[in-house]
């Protein structure tokens, strides 16, 4: 059987049997996005599911940190794209005659 220790230090940080698991209070606080984003990532299957422990929901930071370097590769390829799209040239603005009499 597994040996599991649990123990939760100040930063939410929870080790079980020396792997550390991260909160959803950290993640949110760590890459500036809120609680309910998180949840609502994970119930759309893009974020990686949590591991239960007791009631808590935890995470391992490497699955954390790999998902969020692809979101940032996915939103500069989107922004890339958008600006291809969306590029306009300049108008030259024309002068306007005067009528002179």
């Amino acid at each position: 059987m597994n040996d599991i220790t649990c123990c939760e230090n100040e930063s939410n940080m929870v080790e079980t049997g020396g792997v550390d698991h991260w909160e959803l209070q950290v993640i949110a606080a760590k890459y500036n996005v809120s609680e309910r984003t998180i949840q609502r990532w994970v119930s759309s299957g893009q974020f990686p599911y949590p591991i239960r422990l007791g009631r808590k929901k935890l995470w391992l930071p490497e699955q954390v940190a790999e998902f969020m370097r692809r979101r940032g590769q996915e939103a500069q390829e989107t922004q890339a794209a958008r600006n291809m799209l969306h590029y306009e040239a300049p108008v030259r603005r024309q002068r306007r005659k005067r009528h002179v009499e």
